[in-house]
This record gives C-alpha cells, structure tokens and sequence, in this order.
C-alpha cells in the first residue's frame, strides 16, 4: 500500500513514539498508541526495527526512570528519515496516489468511560457494521471528492491552521465510534476531512466533478426528544414555530440574538450531563468564535435563557442537562448507517456530517426519499423538516413546473456552479486519481 504523503505521517519530522513502544515491543494496545484513530499491534514496531537495521530511518532511544513511589521521569523514543530517504520521499511529493484502508484496520471502536478503546468479542451486529463500513469506505475510495477553487488542496481555518483535503488514510475513510463499554451510546461516523470543513467551504464541495447539494435536519434532536415522550414534534407544532424563539431577557440586545444563543444553549443542554457543564460548553463556544458577549455570561443569566427553553419545551425539559445526548447519537447514528446502505446498494457517493448529507446534485430527489424513510424508521416519527444548502436536478424541474421564470434562474444558478473555475492544483490531484485509482 502506498501512503500518500508518507513523509508527513511518519517521516517528515521527527516523530515521538509513546514511551517504551518502539524499543521494548510492550504491546502498543497497552501503551495507548493511537494512529488514525486504530490502535497499532505489534507489526508497526517489527517494521520500524527492520526500517532502522536498513539505515532508513534514525532513532533516538527513550527512556523510563522510576525514582520513587509517586515520581518518575523519562523520554519517549524518537525517530526520522535517514538523508537518502527524505529524498526519496520529497522527488515523490508530487505523487497523489490512492490510498486504500487496509481491510484490517478496526473501523468499528468501542471506548471505555475514560475514551479507550477496548477489546470485545464479535457479533453479528458488529460484524454486519464493519461489513457497511468497508462496503462504504470502498464506495469513498472510489469518488473524486474535492474542492475546485482550492489550488493547495488546504482549507484555511484561521490561526494559523489548515484542514488538509488531499486523501490520506486517516481522513479519507470513515470508522465509527461507540461509547461507554455500551453499543448503545453513542455509534456515529467519524473520519472524513468533510466533517471538519467548515459550513462556508461544504457547500463547494464536488463529488466526481459536479456541484453537490447538502440536506440538514431541522431541530434534529428536539425532534428526537419528543418522539422519545410519544409526540410528533412538526406536526404538534405550529406551521411557523421556531424551537430556539425565547423572550429576549435585558441583558440581550435583539431577537436574533437571543435566538442564536437559545439554539447553541439548547443543544448544549442536550449533550450535557449536568446545567453547569451546559453553561460551561456554551461559553467556551462563544470564546472560541470570538463572541466577547456571549463568553461573558453568567451562570445566571445562561440560567434565565435555559428556564426559558425548558417552559417552551415542557415535555422535554427532564432531558435537558441530563446526558441524553449520547443516546440521541446512538439513535442519529442508526438512521446515518440506513441512509449510507442505500447509497451504497446504489453506487451513489454520500458524505453524512452527523446531521446532514452531502450528496451530487442528481441524487436530490433520492436523498429526501431515502432520509424521510430512514427517520421514520429508526424513529417512529413521520414529519420532518430539511433545509438545504444547494440546488438539485429534481428541484430544478419541480421549480419550472411551477414557475418558469424561477425555474430557468436556479438552471443558470445551477449552470454557473458546475462550469466554477478549477484551478490548476485541482486539476491535478483529479487527473492523478483517474490515473491511479484501482477501482
């Protein structure tokens, strides 16, 4: 199998390795040594030996000290290209092979209460899992899945920092990731750069070098939390409620305001064990968007928009602050993988972002199929609600059905997206997938 990139992952910088790993071949299951979100077994530290004996790679030897009962020091093993072979890896830089996971590679993880992974005895639901994931990871292997107007193939994320989009391993694949010791908290899928990317840049996302169209669920787990209590949110509800429109308390300066803060508190308070833990998350988000308004609230202000929430959402309100978001994972989790087994019965590429999927703009009409059967079959709930970021082929004839002169503008709105201009990188890791990939 050839790494792309190699040089980055293992080879580029000197590399610390978690102590005792690469010298002693204690089992790195029990070191904790975690690459790409997989544990690594003991053929990773035959190979870095064999890689040293050859010259190819240098090292310098950690060391473990335990001077006493509660204090030791020490120093984690580090390795680096040998000279000869960091050139071989810059003259192939310009290489963008495929990489294809290794059908070895874990990519159903169960994690303790404490986030390690630990081992467990099969299944037939967990080897039906692993059977989805690989059919699905082949499915992503096999599709163009980029960016035209990104020359580098980085996606700048402010400070400093790039979500790189070229196809590696451990962002191109897909594993998921349940929680607790339980199969049933949590599940979803984690492991592709899409998920990373930010709102502004999935919308330009291409899929085999044609526009894509992105469906989101409305009030996802809102929804879920009244199904849980027997009721069919969208259909209770009023045809223009809005589940995050609260009273604006005086320490808030508009409508808008409060709205986007009663929405990020509330889905905190879905995820949070405790109140506290709520208004704590709720604050570190603001700080990490540069909101100095929101950072700065208090527990008993957070407390006045929570109540507010909570008499709006009275039959929920016992699952607010109360951890049931792991459960809703679980559950979101459930309707993601039926989503994907249709997809993939079809050869159709789909990218699911927890609560959303990004799909070409010609599968529109079989996304919004597909994710209303699947809700209302992992949850028993009919009535849904969909925004979508994107123009599709179906929506586009439905739209000149109804309204010509509309119609022909969400065409040219539709035209113009596919016809963006690709710039040169781009074009280059699409010829180099078409002329490597195996599929």
């Amino acid at each position: 199998m050839l790494l792309q990139n190699a040089n980055d992952l293992l080879f580029g910088k000197s590399t610390a390795f978690h102590l005792w790993s690469f010298l002693s071949g204690q089992s790195l299951f029990q070191t904790g040594l975690i690459l790409w979100g997989n544990v690594i077994s003991y053929q990773l530290t035959d190979v870095l030996r064999r890689l040293v004996s050859l010259d190819l790679v240098d090292q310098v030897k950690g060391f473990y000290n335990r001077s006493g009962a509660t204090q030791s020091s020490g120093r984690v093993s580090r390795i680096w290209p040998a000279r000869h072979l960091a050139s071989e890896f810059e003259r192939l830089s310009s290489f963008s092979p495929v990489v294809i996971r290794d059908k070895r590679t874990e990519l159903v993880i169960l994690r303790d209460e404490n986030g390690k992974p630990v081992e467990y005895e099969d299944t037939d639901d967990t080897i039906a899992m692993r059977d989805v994931l690989r059919d699905y990871n082949q499915l992503l292997a096999q599709t163009f899945i980029d960016i035209p107007e990104l020359d580098e193939g980085l996606i700048p994320l402010g400070g400093g920092q790039n979500l790189v989009i070229e196809r590696h391993v451990h962002n191109h694949g897909v594993h998921r990731v349940f929680n607790r010791s339980d199969w049933k908290k949590g599940g979803r899928f984690y492991g592709g750069w899409w998920q990373s990317c930010p709102k502004a840049w999935r919308k330009r996302v291409f899929m085999d070098d044609l526009p894509t169209i992105e469906d989101d669920f409305s009030g996802l787990h809102i929804v879920m939390l009244y199904g849980w209590e027997g009721i069919d949110y969208w259909d209770a509800a009023e045809p223009s409620e809005d589940p995050y429109r609260i009273p604006v308390p005086s320490f808030l300066q508009s409508a808008d305001q409060c709205r986007k803060y009663a929405k990020q508190l509330l889905l905190m308070a879905v995820n949070a064990e405790t109140e506290k833990d709520a208004f704590a998350a709720f604050r570190k988000k603001r700080a990490d968007e540069g909101d100095e308004t929101g950072k700065r609230l208090k527990d008993v202000q957070l407390k006045v928009l929570l109540d507010a929430l909570k008499a709006k959402h009275e039959p929920i309100a016992k699952y607010l602050g109360a951890g049931a978001g792991i459960d809703l994972m679980n559950q979101d989790s459930r309707i993601t993988e039926d989503i994907i087994k249709h997809f993939i019965e079809a050869g159709r590429p789909i990218l699911g972002i927890h609560d959303s999927y990004i799909v070409s703009l010609g599968d529109d009409q079989r996304l919004r199929a597909v994710v209303q059967e699947a809700f209302e079959s992992v949850t028993g709930i009919h009535h849904i609600k969909l925004k979508r970021e994107g123009i599709g082929y179906q929506e586009i004839m439905d739209t000149l059905k109804e309204d010509e002169t509309e119609g022909q503008a969400k065409l040219s709105e539709a035209m113009h997206q596919a016809s963006i201009h690709r710039t040169p990188g781009y074009q280059r890791r699409r010829e180099d997938f078409y002329s490597y990939n195996p599929f």
